[in-house]
């Protein structure tokens, strides 16, 4: 999806020229989103040559307002980096533990280096904000629409780079349909360590919001039961870990995000799969 439109959408006058790889895309009939001009192209050779196009087209006066924009956004996104940063160390030493700290304590655990695979949902603002990947080669997320790919893709992602530290992190609802059972087993066989930080709320928040967003006046809400999205009281995936030869540690302090992650960094690094259990807030 392009945008969701409860959230935010273009401007009714806005011209919307779409680039997609799919060359299906454009006969899909659920394709709803509205577009003037849809266009068959690899966007990594077809932004660069707009870029290029782009640029021969600009005037000095085009240029100054160009970068006064761009000065503009820099300065805006600092801010906002720097607010983010002190929402998370205000959460330091609150319970329970809040998403902005657990994502604040992974990005300060974790090198440039380090490959981030996130299925987090709901959470992947958090992931973005504060676990920020700047190298290319850093960063996946599903392009799917189901639940349970980063177990895999982790495992994966280690058998294709084995000199790389592998992390993923994901909800529990995406730990739980990524059949942990069989990928811990089988990184262990195969020589294949990552980490899994589990952001433990014990709910399908995504699921549970949309119908809140869909039904705010529905049974669910008036009721406050909103049947099939509880995922409490949650397993514990700590012991699960164990069982697959895995080294697993259930976390509930914020004080024990920082040393928890150092233990499990190491771990994974001598050769082990771990997973961090981390009960942060439920929503």
């Amino acid at each position: 999806m392009p945008y969701i439109p409860a959230h935010g959408k273009p401007r009714p006058d806005a011209r919307i020229i779409q680039i997609d790889i799919d060359p299906v895309k454009e006969s899909i009939p659920l394709w709803v989103f509205p577009t003037d001009e849809m266009i068959h192209a690899d966007s990594s050779k077809a932004v660069p040559a707009l870029v290029k196009a782009i640029d021969a087209l600009l005037t000095p006066a085009d240029r100054a307002r160009v970068d006064e924009r761009y000065q503009l956004i820099k300065d805006r996104h600092e801010r906002k980096r720097q607010q983010a940063r002190e929402l998370a160390l205000s959460h330091a030493q609150r319970g329970p533990i809040t998403p902005q700290w657990l994502s604040y304590c992974i990005g300060e655990a974790i090198d440039e280096d380090t490959i981030l695979l996130d299925e987090c949902v709901t959470n992947s603002g958090n992931v973005d904000t504060y676990i920020p990947r700047e190298r290319p080669g850093t960063l996946y997320r599903s392009g799917g629409s189901s639940l349970g790919w980063a177990l895999g893709a982790a495992m994966g992602t280690k058998l294709a780079q084995p000199e790389s530290t592998v992390v993923t992190v994901v909800g529990d609802g995406s730990f739980i349909y990524g059949h942990p059972t069989s990928t811990l087993w089988a990184s262990d066989v195969h020589d294949a360590p990552f980490l899994t930080v589990i952001y433990n709320n014990q709910v399908h928040y995504a699921a549970k919001q949309s119908l809140i967003n869909g039904y705010p006046d529905g049974v669910s809400v008036r009721n406050d039961s909103f049947v099939g999205v509880d995922l409490g009281p949650s397993v514990d995936f700590a012991l699960l870990a164990q069982s697959c030869r895995a080294y697993g540690e259930k976390v509930e302090d914020p004080s024990d995000v920082t040393p928890a992650l150092e233990r499990a960094l190491e771990q994974v690094r001598g050769g082990k799969s771990a997973v961090l259990d981390v009960r942060i807030e439920k929503p």
